[in-house]
Formats: C-alpha cells, structure tokens, sequence
C-alpha cells in the first residue's frame, strides 16, 4: 500500500478519506464518491499539495475538470492557497486545452484561423444540411440527428445501422453527416468531437511534440472521469507517458450522463489501462449536499442506499413540487419566488439557478424573468441574452474566420443592407456548388451574373467593407476591432435610434462589454477569445444575474437555489430517450445531478399544458416524479407566500387520490382555469397603428403597425420597457389605454 507524505498545508477541513486522496503517493489512484462529496476539492488540494511540499514544480501539474465551473471552482481554491505558484499550474477542460493546441500548432494539419462551432451551433448547422437535402420537416427540429451525429464522432465512428424509429434510414444518416463534415470542411471551423479528434492526430503525427507535452506534464489530475468519451480518452492517452506519469481520476459511475457519446460509468479503468497497481478510495456523502435533497435525489436515482448518509445528516435543505396549470402559470410562479426570496434577503439574484431540459424552456423561463424585471444570465452566452451583442460577437468571430458561415450569415444583413433571405440562400447554393465558403463566393457570385444588379451591388459593398476589417484583425486587440466593426458599420446607431430607456439601456451596456474585451494586440489574441467564447470559457457579464441554464452545462456548479423545469415527458426524459432503455437512464441520471446543484433549496416543476402554437396542448407528467419520495418534499416555501395557511396547504404529500391523475386528458380542467376569455374577432380587429395599449405582462407600449385579421391578426407593439415585441392578439390580448392612462 503506498503511503502519504507530510503536507505543510491545513487539512483540518477534510473528512478522513479526502485527507487520504489528497496526500496519498500512489502513482494511480481514483477517488469515487456521490455528488457535492468533494471529490473536486480533492483535485484543487491535491495540485496545492504537490507544489506546497515541493514535490513537483507547478508547471508540471495538469488538472482536467469537466465543466468550465469546476474550471474556475479549482482555480480558485489553488490560487487562494498558492497565489504566485498557482498561476503556473494549468487547469482546463480537455477541448480548451485542445484548442489551445491547435492555435499554436494547426498549421501542421492544415488548420490555421479556424472556428469552433458548440454544440447549440453544430445542431443548428445539422438542421440547414438537412432542410437543404430536402428534410424540411426534420430541419425545424435536428436534435435527434445531431445527438447521433455527435455520438458517432464521439465515439470515434462512422455511422452505422440506425433504430426503426430513427427519422433517417441508414443512408439518409450517411448523406446527412458528410453534408455536415463538408459544411464544417468549407467554413474552416471544428465541432467540440473534431476538435480533439484534430488535436489527437496532430500529436500522432508530430512525435517531438508528442514528447514535449509528455516530459511537461508529469502529474495529471482529471475529474468525472465517467464522463470522459472515447476521442477524450484517446487524447488523455496521447499526452501521458504510461510508467512516469501520476495520474489521479475521480469519477461517479451512478452519474455517467454521456452514455449515448460511448462514454463509460468506470471511465477511470479506460484512462488508466496500462497494468499498474491503482489505489481506490471512496468518499462518503459529504455535509454540503443538504439532507433533504438528497432523500429527494436518492429517490430519483432508485440508489437510496448509496446517497443515504444518516451519520452525517448536514444541513437540512428544502425541496419543492410545482404541478402549475400551464406553462406561463410555470413561469410566472417561478418568477414570484425568485423575486421574492430576493426582497426578504433569503437568496440573491447569482445565487439562483433555473435547469430546463430544451431551449425553448429556456428561452421561455428567460423571457419572463426579464419581462418583470429580473436580471438573467444565459449560461454559454458570453454576452448574454442581448442580440446585437450576439451580432457583435459574430463579427469578432468572422474577422478571425471570414471562412465562417454561420456567424457570417447571421450578419451579412445587420444592420439592414437589402441582402434578403434569397439572395442569402443563393450565395450558399453557389457557395455549396463551387465547394468554398460564402466569403470565398461571393466576389465569384458577383462576377457570374446569376444575380440581381442590387443583390451584386450590396454583396460587393459587404465585402469591401470586411476586408479591411478581416485584415486588421491579424494585429489589432479585441476591444479595437468590436469598435472598428461599429464605427464602420453603423451598427450602433441601427439598433439604438430611439430615446426609450431600452435603447439607452442598450447602448450603455454594449459600451460596458467592448471596455470588456481583451485589449491586447495580436490576431492570438483574437483567436484565442472567440475559442473561448465558443465553448463557454468567457463570462464578460459580471453582473448579479439569475442564471438559466442546460442542465449539462450547469454540472460542476451550485447554487443556493435551483428550479429544475419542464418534467414533463418529451422534456425529461425527451421523447427519442424514451424509446431506449439505456438512454433512459441517462436521463435520469441528468435530474439527479441537476437536483443535486442544490446547496439549500431544489424546487421540481411540471406544467399540465404547454403552448402547441395556437393552442395549450396537455401534458404527461415525468416517470421521473412516479419515483420522488413524497416525504421528501418539505414545503413550498420556495413558491408560495410565507403565511401559516400556505405552509399547511404545501406540507401535505405528492400523491394524489388517484396516483395517475396527471395522465387523463385535461382539456377541460384549463378550459376552465383560463383567468381571461379570449377576445372576440371585432375585439382583436380593434387594434390599430398608433394606439397606447396595455399587455397583462409587458406593460404599456405603442403599437407600430399590426397585420392579418382575426386569430392571425399580429400587432408589433414598442413597449416602454422591454422594447419592440410581436403579439398575437388572439392569444396575447392588448387592453387599449384611455387618455389619462397614457
């Protein structure tokens, strides 16, 4: 059995098995424990612990974590400990880490000035492939066949067999994803699975860099090891010399939530195969995870056993169960309770996390939350939830790749130049054709005559106008260059014309991220932001914000309150994981980590509608909640107002009298719980340009012109305080303001 040595520093704080992972000498060790058990402390102290004994220089300790909040979480605690030291000591995610790579050496392969496309943006790109080979009806929704594509890479395929209820056939898959590697292949840009798969074959091809990297790096720590992919295992291996490296991995098996992509729930046997005697240490659950969500937890994961831990009971937490009417009555509750625990100081705005399982929730929570005032964050959006900050990125991230489609086509027409969606669709066609990127069709397109004169004229105008920009690019800081793009373009006085307070609003906060920006000369500079924006790395928006979040991009982080919304099936567990068992435990597994995010308060939410279009369409409450413990749900204090009367009424159990009560049609019970009856047609024919008008949630505002009649009759209202929205006036009815309330 290996033994310790001395640590100089403070390990009162740790439980006896963290004590022991962190100071043991064995050269492979893994360390297992459920979650918020410490085994990311465990990384942090055990990198301080290597440098503060003087048993390795700084520069030669790695720690790989998982997410980028277990990133920042263990950089913090090795600065704290060791401020000078600690800025020697990596810790990165494997794709920065890749990416870092690549920039320095991609040359070598071919790669130089490319982009990084994550995940939301591979699907969204998988969803044109498949509307331009035809599959219009799958294009509005690529989820399904983007996840395969991805596991395929992930995994290290090519694609195979497909189930019966797979909407492709085989050779539709095969079409689909060499449509989408030559879209990548044209645009010059990498997806998260080819940007290690690139970086592994760099290091195979290039043997002294190979070894370089190898003889750096002696002490690797990685966390969540059941997480890991096979690319990601591949590329770990690539690094490390089998015999002279030590090599610390911490997984939790019950919480492998990358199945569907190859990953593993013993990931730490595939990392360290290489036949040297490996040391294992569990940690029991540690006092941070409340009592109360994980007996909430323990019953969703059908582990009670395992998350039990009556000897360290820790603090005792609250848990909660929102059953709401509709979808907006989900929002608007969920809404109430943050700024409410936010007035009586019981938990800030950045304290506070909602988990939804598809962007629509997230765009829906996201914009009801701002609407009454409540300050969000959309985790991976390095600015935000604000579009022309979007736009703006877009523009950094094409003057580093002009080969970029997807952010090129995004702004090819903002501000407004009269390159309308078909010219827009006939440069890509011709773009797809000649096999080049748009920024290299273009000047072609217009040489070809295929166009309209207007449509030659103003593509010509784009470019001219980027070129020097693009050029600039190579030397200029981030900072300069975000404000060359809106000084040269227009850009500011297109979206902030107007005196209302969101124009203002707007204006003063791009003005507070561009002073934001990296001020550093160099096109690595440059580079090195959009990568790292691309895969979530950035946080210029430091501002006290309610986060809204994924909830596989908020493991590795916590909170004092966490809502997890939409359990509804087709939500989560979504509709193509159903179909498979082993798909289907994955996501049970992904609510349970997801609860576990709790340092306090974990809040579970359904809704029995949600809004089909038109219509409310009834739901089918999660399996997931057939297994919560219904004494685990300690009140409702999270959503109802603090009075004895609501206290008794949220105390009672989940369960109803009939337990399937949530599966029977309830059209009838929301017909009857609407609070305003629809409006007629003469009613909704009644809204006309110019008008002061009300909406229940969007306050007053002006409406700018309306278009259609009766149930598709749309108004575009400029509200006072959440800016230009479109209304449908059947289903959103505007109330008009007499004089004195204008």
């Amino acid at each position: 059995m290996p033994t310790s040595f001395s640590d100089p520093t403070n390990t009162g704080d740790l439980s006896e098995a963290q004590e022991r992972a962190v100071t043991s000498a064995a050269a492979r060790l893994v360390v297992t424990g459920p979650p918020r058990s410490g085994k990311t402390t465990v990384l942090a102290r055990r990198a301080t612990h290597l440098v503060a004994t003087g048993r390795v220089q700084p520069e030669e300790v790695v720690v790989f974590a998982d997410t980028r909040d277990a990133v920042r979480q263990i950089r913090h605690q090795i600065q704290t400990t060791l401020p000078e030291e600690g800025e020697s000591l990596v810790v990165s995610t494997v794709p920065d880490a890749c990416a870092t790579l690549l920039r320095q050496h991609g040359e070598v392969v071919g790669l130089d000035r490319f982009s990084i496309y994550p995940h939301a943006e591979a699907r969204m790109l998988v969803g044109r492939v498949l509307n331009r080979l035809g599959y219009k009806r799958l294009s509005r929704s690529p989820r399904e066949v983007w996840r395969t594509i991805a596991a395929v890479k992930a995994r290290d395929e090519r694609p195979g067999p497909v189930p019966a209820s797979f909407p492709l056939d085989a050779d539709g898959l095969q079409a689909v994803f060499e449509a989408y590697q030559d879209a990548l292949r044209r645009a010059r840009t990498l997806d998260v699975p080819d940007l290690m798969a690139h970086a592994g074959a760099l290091l195979q091809q290039e043997k002294d860099l190979r070894m370089q990297y190898r003889s750096r790096w002696r002490h690797h720590l990685i966390d969540d090891a059941q997480n890991a992919t096979p690319v990601t295992i591949a590329w770990l291996r690539q690094i490390r010399q089998t015999k002279d490296t030590h090599v610390v991995v911490t997984e939790n098996p019950d919480l492998c939530v990358r199945f569907a992509f190859g990953a593993t729930p013993n990931g730490a046997d595939a990392l360290l195969r290489d036949r040297a005697e490996v040391e294992r240490i569990q940690l029991d659950t540690h006092h941070r995870l409340p009592a109360a969500v994980r007996r909430a937890a323990a019953s969703v994961a059908q582990d009670t056993a395992l998350w039990t831990d009556e000897a360290n009971p820790g603090a005792s937490g609250e848990t909660g169960l929102v059953e709401a009417a509709s979808g907006e009555d989900e929002a608007r509750r969920i809404g109430e309770s943050i700024a409410r625990l936010q007035d009586v100081g019981a938990c800030a705005y950045e304290e506070t996390a909602v988990l939804a399982p598809t962007e629509a929730l997230r765009e829906s929570i996201r914009d009801h939350l701002t609407s009454i005032g409540i300050p969000v964050r959309v985790r991976g959006d390095v600015f935000g939830d604000e579009p022309v900050l979007r736009d703006l990125l877009s523009y950094l991230r094409i003057l580093a790749n002009p080969h970029d489609d997807l952010h090129l086509l995004r702004v090819i027409n903002e501000p407004s130049r009269g390159i309308g969606p078909k010219t827009k669709e006939r440069i890509q066609s011709y773009a797809v054709e000649k096999e080049m990127s748009v920024w290299e069709a273009i000047p072609e397109a217009v040489a070809s005559g295929d166009l309209s004169g207007r449509a030659r004229r103003v593509l010509r105008g784009f470019r001219a106008l980027m070129e020097p920009l693009v050029e600039q690019a190579r030397n200029e800081a981030p900072a300069t260059l975000a404000r060359g793009v809106i000084e040269q373009t227009g850009y500011l006085q297109s979206v902030t014309r107007g005196h209302t307070r969101e124009h203002l609003a707007r204006e003063e906060r791009i003005e507070t991220l561009i002073r934001r920006l990296p001020s550093s000369e160099g096109g690595e500079v440059l580079h090195a932001f959009v990568h790292r924006a691309a895969l979530g790395a950035c946080r210029l928006d430091e501002d006290p914000a309610v986060t809204v979040s994924s909830i596989r991009a908020a493991r590795g982080a916590a909170y004092l309150t966490v809502f997890v919304v939409g359990l509804e099936e087709g939500h989560l567990p979504r509709e193509d994981a159903a179909r498979r068992e082993a798909l289907l435990q994955e996501e049970r597994r992904l609510l349970v980590a997801a609860m576990t995010r709790a340092r306090h308060r974990c809040v579970l939410s359904w809704a029995q509608s949600r809004s089909g279009g038109s219509d409310d369409e009834p739901t089918t409450r999660s399996r997931f909640l057939d297994d919560l413990d219904s004494a685990a749900v300690t009140g409702r204090s999270a959503l109802d107002p603090p009075t004895p009367e609501a206290n008794e009424a949220a105390s009672g159990p989940i369960q109803q009298s009939d337990p399937h009560y949530y599966r029977k049609n309830l059209r009838a019970q929301q017909a009857n719980q609407r609070a305003t009856p629809a409006p007629t047609d003469e009613q909704v024919n009644e809204i006309r340009e110019g008008q002061r008008v009300e909406h229940p949630k969007m306050g007053a505002g002006t409406v700018q012109h309306t278009e259609g009649e009766g149930a598709k009759r749309i108004a575009v209202v400029e509200f006072d305080d959440v800016g230009t929205k479109k209304v449908k006036l059947k289903y959103a009815p505007l109330r008009e303001l007499a004089d004195d309330d204008a």
